[in-house]
């Protein structure tokens, strides 16, 4: 079950989907209903939160559908992946107030969910962010307005 929908979100007031989207992104922990959430499920919430909160958020991510197979008919799988650069972030997140061309780019995983190796090696050097919740992107990217504003002031 997606917990959100961007077309669901059209079926509430402005206000009353930030008041949603602002307890979701209090949480500390990743809330029930993405506890056992697919990992698109979970890109989908922090995408609204993000967005919620005045942040411009890029998905990287093509998931494909079965598709009809031209010699029997049969629906299928495509047989290539899901269409990004191994270690490439599903998600890059920007905001008007930050200065240039600059991006956070980050990983959506389940909450036992594993990195690969080309994940591993930019999270390390401070290039990838992994977030398992709403909450985490938030804190995050609120973090960095912080740290990049104050910075875009100073110079």
């Amino acid at each position: 079950m997606a917990m959100f929908e961007t077309k669901d979100l059209e079926l509430f007031s402005r206000a009353h989907r930030e008041s949603i989207l602002k307890q979701l992104a209090e949480q500390d922990h990743v809330p029930f209903p993405l506890k056992d959430a697919k990992e698109e499920e979970i890109q989908s919430a922090i995408m609204l939160t993000l967005r919620a909160s005045g942040y411009d958020v890029l998905s990287t991510v093509h998931r494909y559908k079965r598709v009809r197979c031209d010699l029997c008919g049969a629906l299928v799988w495509p047989k290539s992946g899901y269409g990004a650069t191994k270690g490439l972030g599903d998600l890059l997140v920007t905001r008007k107030e930050w200065p240039g061309n600059l991006y956070l780019m980050a990983d959506v995983k389940r909450a036992k969910g594993v990195l690969t190796p080309e994940q591993k090696e930019r999270q390390i050097r401070g290039k990838l962010y992994i977030w398992r919740s709403p909450a985490e992107a938030l804190r995050d990217c609120d973090e960095a307005s912080k740290r990049f504003c104050s910075n875009a002031k100073g110079a």
